[in-house]
């Protein structure tokens, strides 16, 4: 007997609140200092029909990993923002920090999990 296929739903913490992902939109909940569950939505086009390069699986994982971290960030932002934690008035964060901090992110991680191990490996395999 064969199973339906699933939902392909994904979801993260974000401050007093959570945030969903699926196919075609992510939306946002969080619980406002009054106490209000207060909730935003926004539609997310199909990868595939932004990029050709989308089609290639190498260039495919990079730019969902972008996508993702990217939705994280401005998920937490507006979640940091509606919770009371970060005032109405403070600037928004310009598109080339953001844009450098995932870049040092990025490299960091493959430094953390891909490099270091595999030097790790040869210095104690001498």
């Amino acid at each position: 007997m064969s199973r339906p296929p699933g939902a392909s739903v994904g979801g993260q913490a974000v401050l007093e609140g959570v945030m969903m992902r699926a196919p075609g939109g992510w939306a946002v909940a969080v619980r406002r200092p009054d106490g209000v569950i207060e909730a935003m939505s926004r539609e997310l086009p199909r990868l595939a029909s932004r990029s050709r390069l989308a089609k290639i699986p190498f260039f495919r994982g990079i730019m969902v990993l972008v996508e993702s971290l990217s939705l994280g960030f401005r998920a937490l932002s507006w979640s940091a923002q509606k919770a009371g934690i970060e005032e109405e008035g403070d600037a928004e964060i310009p598109k080339w920090q953001i844009a450098l901090t995932m870049v040092v992110a990025v490299t960091l991680g493959i430094a953390l999990f891909a490099l270091i191990p595999v030097f790790a490996a040869d210095f104690l395999k001498r």
